[in-house]
């Protein structure tokens, strides 16, 4: 997409084996929280991530860009699944 967004997130709270949050500060801000939960064999991982941006003109055209923005959101979101996938060696 023809934007950036520069963030940086720093961990506010850990509860090991369970809990790992951190804030945002900066052009996106807000909170991200992992959560792990072991369903078995292997460790279920979920990530809220609820966050607003602070630049001005996205705050203003948000509404008619919402589709741009969740595209762009799911592509950047799949390069770190595919990323993730890689580093832990799982196949689909």
């Amino acid at each position: 997409m023809p934007y950036e967004l520069a963030f940086e997130t720093r961990t506010t709270r850990v509860e090991p084996m369970s809990v790992i949050e951190g804030r945002a500060p900066g052009e996106l801000e807000g909170v991200g929280r992992w959560t792990l939960q072991p369903p078995g064999m292997g460790t279920r991982v979920q990530y809220d991530w609820n966050v607003e941006v602070t630049k001005p003109w996205m705050r203003v055209f948000a509404p008619i860009l919402r589709p741009v923005f969740a595209r762009s959101h799911n592509v950047i979101i799949s390069w770190g699944e595919e990323d993730i996938r890689a580093r832990l060696a799982v196949a689909d």
